[in-house]
């Protein structure tokens, strides 16, 4: 009898990534079921082993580029969805499918729900929280991030208000930018400075007279606003879901794309301090006395070699701890 398998294409930035190319077939595979596509959960890390394990015990050669490969319906096992084929057996052979709310799933439907949705809920309604639900694991699940992971940055950044306004309370201290008419114009002035503040083009103030200089999700300045090619206007009036387009726009242009499994702590130095991701846990980000260092002085907790990536990684882990109390799902 001829064994059945199943066609599947995974495109790779490198030769014989099998890792990728197996996170690729379960999330781009139609024949697979959608409750094994949700990453990071029991069912999705299992079948993602099992389809690389057997593609480099099967020595399947992959490259650069677009790769087609067939690969046994047995590896899939119950992943398959009810109209495909199960092990080769008819359909009445097949293992009963659990239901959605059975007892038997209730410790991985807790590992489903996303840590700080009911926050969001609670300040943006049900409507918008679900969507936004949806915007973060469809985009987490592209880039192989922790959806809880980035919830729990972007509920650090906000003072765990996710209001697309929320200034930074340290950074401001009176900066503001009166226009993005005339971005153009300081932006490029403001690049040449060290850490100055060009006081003669753009002269302190309050809110009312400009947009706060760090604010929203991430807390996006002007500098990453001109980066993502839109303007401070477009970021600030925006609501939750818009502004989470910007969020990922951002993400992908401080280069995401290049970690095949990014943790939390290189995903949150993407946002606070992109050129320095790659250091190690023990290294200093920012040396005491410079001004990075006086506006994050709050991370420092031994006050002796500065900021530490390892201090760093305590504050995101502590959010990411108290995240699980607004643990839900709305999908």
């Amino acid at each position: 009898m001829t064994e059945q398998v199943i066609t599947a294409t995974c495109i790779l930035d490198k030769p014989n990534d099998t890792w990728t190319c197996a996170a690729l077939i379960v999330r781009n595979s139609h024949y697979i079921a959608d409750n094994y596509k949700v990453f990071n959960t029991p069912d999705y890390t299992h079948l993602r082993n099992k389809i690389r394990t057997y593609l480099v015990k099967a020595k399947v050669r992959l490259v650069k580029g677009t790769n087609t490969v067939a690969i046994p319906v047995y590896i899939f096992g119950r992943a398959l969805r009810s109209d495909h084929v199960y092990h080769g057996r008819p359909k009445s052979a097949r293992a009963p499918v659990r239901r959605k709310y059975s007892s038997s799933r209730s410790r991985i439907l807790v590992r489903n729900k996303l840590y700080w949705l009911r926050r969001v809920q609670e300040v943006h309604g049900r409507e918008k929280a679900r969507l936004f639900e949806r915007q973060v694991r469809d985009y987490c699940t592209q880039r192989i991030i922790n959806p809880n992971h980035l919830m729990s940055l972007m509920a650090l950044e906000t003072g765990e208000s996710f209001e697309p306004t929320q200034p930074n309370k340290v950074l401001n201290r009176g900066k503001v930018w009166r226009d993005d008419d005339i971005n153009d114009q300081y932006l490029d002035k403001l690049m040449k400075t060290k850490h100055g503040w060009p006081e003669e083009i753009i002269p302190k103030g309050t809110y009312k007279r400009g947009y706060p200089y760090a604010f929203g999700l991430i807390q996006f300045k002007a500098t990453a606003a001109r980066e993502i090619g839109t303007t401070l206007r477009s970021i600030y009036h925006a609501n939750i879901n818009q502004q989470f387009e910007f969020v990922k726009k951002y993400l992908d242009k401080k280069g995401v794309m290049r970690y095949q499994r990014i943790d939390q702590y290189t995903l949150y130095m993407l946002i606070l301090a992109p050129g320095k991701a790659g250091v190690g846990l023990n290294d200093t980000v920012y040396a005491k006395g410079t001004e990075y260092y006086n506006n994050n002085r709050s991370i420092d907790r031994d006050n002796k070699n500065g900021i530490t990536k390892k201090e760093i990684a305590y504050r995101v882990d502590n959010y990411i701890r108290r995240g699980k109390r607004y643990a839900t799902t709305l999908l």
